[in-house]
């Protein structure tokens, strides 16, 4: 073997035990996250209005001539059934939000709450879902409030979820500038969107 593919076999070598053990020591070291939960209310669309009522058709009574005479059997008490309770719908699903900074040295909630209101004021889900569906979108804030294009940290199963879901985030933007008393440039979010029982 030549010297120069022994460097680059070398080299690589390196590079690779290099980040495996980056990888490991990212998955023993966990961030520790502040979770802020949200309720959300779920709106139902209204009922419409009710309509004028149904004209009754007048009837129209043709005489007949009389039957012959029969024995009539004495009448029978009528059981009064009760009218059923009209079923409730079912319980709808529930929309809800979180909202994570990537760091646990951001100790201004006030900031956390107002960005979550923003985003929260944007999104809504209404659709007709079994179970449920969640998706995560990461950004970062920088200090002049405005963002880092959001990418997705977990998708749902339903593509039009996920995009409402983006759509609320970046129309929210641009926020608040940063807390004065926080230190760095930027601020990475973890949103939590959600749709359950």
């Amino acid at each position: 073997m030549d010297a120069s593919f022994r460097r680059s076999l070398a080299f690589s070598a390196a590079f690779h035990a290099a980040l495996i053990a980056l990888t490991s020591l990212h998955l023993i070291i966990k961030p520790k996250y502040v979770v802020v939960p949200v309720d959300l209310l779920y709106f139902a669309p209204p009922a419409p209005p009710p309509g004028p009522p149904a004209k009754k058709e007048e009837e129209v009574v043709i005489p007949r001539a009389p039957a012959p005479a029969k024995k009539t059997p004495k009448p029978r008490k009528e059981e009064r059934k009760e009218p059923a309770a009209p079923s409730s719908p079912p319980a709808p699903l529930q929309p809800s939000a979180s909202i994570t900074p990537d760091t646990a040295k951001f100790p201004y909630l006030y900031y956390l709450r107002r960005v979550r209101e923003a985003i929260s004021s944007n999104w809504g889900w209404s659709g007709r879902e079994t179970g449920g569906l969640k998706s995560v979108v990461y950004f970062k804030i920088r200090r002049d409030g405005t963002i880092t294009e959001p990418e997705f940290k977990e998708q749902s199963s339903n593509a039009v979820f996920d995009a409402v879901a983006l759509r609320a985030v970046k129309i929210s933007a641009p926020f608040a500038p940063l807390p004065t008393g926080y230190e760095d440039d930027t601020l990475g979010i973890y949103f939590e969107f959600s749709y359950k029982e």
